[in-house]
């Protein structure tokens, strides 16, 4: 993402950001914008319980504002230092007065010359005296017109990647993110970014500076750095006191029954899975192939059942031949092994940024204390896996998306007469509209989706409704689905919304019949309507291809 920057401003990660600054109180009808200085890394503490911040001296210059009185950041004497995993909230202050972060003044000349010094404060006075509008997030980040000082910096590579973190977003929601005592994430897209603080020395650092990504920090007790660990030992990780609870270092919990998607639950549940009955005509339809389904799909009705389809011939799916010797290692080696990818933690039911790197090392490897299962790899815009997946043709031909963001590769939506427009004026700014209007895409049509034999995915209805088409490339996968008609709807909102949800299995609260067990090997395909409730089980180490898409047959069912 590229950001405005009509402003002489800092610019991030360059010795221009990190000069200090004042807070100028500017124009009265200029819109307060709170935000945060977050803090991501501290010093070590004083005596007194402070970090003391000098003051440099100021050069003379002439503040963008009518208002002549200025209150420093860094004036104060001593700056009071928060408790450990706190974020600290910086303001200006005469008295109790408190300005936004927008109206800062830099008090170092970032012009060569005079005229390049008018040229700045001009443009500072278009922005940000423009009391009509708010300034966006990305303005006020890109701009970071804060001082970094000792604080809001990485404990190793130091201010230069320091940044202002604003309270909420536009829309209100938190851009902080606190995932432990000692985690934390930062969600300013693109720098969505993990710190993990030092339970010593209280310094703050890039998970990357230190070696630990965002899984890992629920498994910490206690983070030590690299200086820390030289005196107090190594980082110290928590105890797996009990097998059966999300929390799993809780002694407090352990007469607690099991939480569905635990280890002590799936090993039980495995016992009697094969139990539930599989389905029937009004449940699932099963095609040999593909020329089967096609030919008995129809088009003109809703779609109300389920799709197991043997062999993808005829279904116009495009995936790398057996002979490609296509598996883990090659998605690793076309992203990279540093790519992140949200991925859940089994054992604990909720989603951390991982690496794909890191995966695949815990996929390989003999032992795993812990399972882990990919389910949101979306390669849409990786041209590489593009080139050898591509969904069922009935994808191309119902999806809204496809349709309305057709591609030069969609041989159902793409007019070829496009390609042989005269390169006018007129065609141009056709194209130009058409490209801003395809930044817009939703891209959830391309996931690829790896799973750990034992891995359990609890009951849920797809996003917004979507129907889901699923391959199975390599393994086998279990899903327990559940007719989406108004009665077992209902049941599984209240389900959704009940206190205890997590130790109750939703499959007992349903009527004898209700749910249903269907197997699918490597090889064959799933097509999944709206509105299905399902759960899913991996019995063995799967790589599956998918996506989702909204269509005209179901639109019911997705505005529900």
């Amino acid at each position: 993402m590229e950001w405005s920057q009509q402003t002489r401003t800092p610019q991030i990660m360059t010795d221009q950001q990190y000069g200090f600054h004042e807070f100028v109180p500017s124009s009265s009808n200029l819109p307060p914008i709170e935000g945060h200085l977050q803090r991501v890394c501290s010093t070590q503490p004083s005596s007194s319980g402070s970090t003391s911040v000098a003051k440099p001296p100021l050069e003379a210059h002439e503040a963008p504002s009518t208002s002549t009185e200025t209150t420093s950041i860094m004036g104060a004497e001593n700056v009071s230092k928060p408790a450990p995993g706190s974020t600290n909230v910086y303001s200006g202050q005469t008295g109790h007065e408190r300005f936004p972060m927008e109206r800062l003044n830099d008090d170092k000349k970032f012009a060569d010359t005079q005229e390049e010094e008018e040229e700045a404060k001009a443009g500072v006075n278009e922005e940000l005296l423009d009391g009509s509008q708010p300034l966006s997030i990305d303005t006020m980040v890109s701009q970071n017109n804060h001082s970094a000082g000792s604080f809001n910096e990485c404990g190793i590579c130091g201010p230069a990647k320091a940044i202002w973190v604003p309270e909420k977003s536009e829309t209100g929601e938190p851009l902080v993110e606190q995932i432990s005592e000692h985690g934390q994430n930062i969600k300013i897209d693109p720098l969505d970014t993990f710190w993990i603080q030092c339970d010593c020395c209280e310094k703050w650092f890039h998970g990357n500076c230190v070696g630990v990504e965002e899984y890992e920090d629920v498994l910490i007790e206690k983070f030590h750095c690299a200086s820390c660990a030289s005196m107090h030992g190594p980082t110290i990780m928590k105890n797996i006191l009990l097998r059966h609870r999300f929390a799993f270092d809780d002694p407090l919990q352990t007469e607690l029954p099991p939480e569905v998607g635990t280890e002590v639950w799936i090993k039980k549940f495995v016992e009697t899975e094969a139990d539930i009955p599989a389905p029937g005509e009004n449940h699932a339809i099963v095609c040999e192939n593909g020329f089967e389904f096609m030919d008995r799909f129809n088009r003109r009705e809703v779609w109300k059942h389920i799709y197991l389809i043997k062999q993808a011939r005829g279904l116009e799916l495009r995936v790398p031949d057996k002979e490609e010797n296509f598996t883990l290692s090659s998605i690793v080696d076309i992203f990279g092994r540093s790519y992140k990818v949200d991925t859940i933690d089994v054992y604990r039911q909720v989603t951390h940024s991982m690496s794909i790197g890191a995966f695949y090392d815990k996929m390989i490897s003999k032992e795993r204390p812990r399972l882990y299962n990919i389910l949101s790899l979306e390669f849409s815009q990786n041209e590489t896996m593009r080139k050898m997946i591509s969904p069922p043709i009935l994808v191309p031909e119902l999806s809204f998306v496809h349709k309305l963001w057709p591609d030069k590769n969609d041989l159902i939506n793409w007019d070829p007469e496009l390609d042989y427009l005269p390169s006018s004026m007129k065609v141009r700014q056709i194209v130009e509209v058409l490209e801003e209007h395809r930044r817009n895409k939703p891209e959830v049509a391309l996931f690829c989706l790896c799973g750990m034999a034992g891995s359990y995915t609890d009951f849920h209805i797809d996003f917004g409704g979507s129907s889901v088409w699923y391959h199975i490339y390599e393994g086998q996968k279990v899903f327990y689905i559940v007719e989406p008609i108004d009665e077992y709807l209902d049941l599984f909102e209240q389900y959704q919304r009940s206190e205890n949800r997590t130790e109750v299995f939703f499959g007992d609260l349903l009527p004898k019949g209700a749910l249903r067990r269907v197997f699918i090997d490597a090889g064959e395909t799933l097509m999944i309507p709206s509105g299905w409730i399902h759960a899913v089980y991996t019995p063995v180490d799967s790589l599956v291809f998918g996506g989702n898409f909204l269509h005209a047959l179901n639109v019911p069912m997705q505005l529900k």
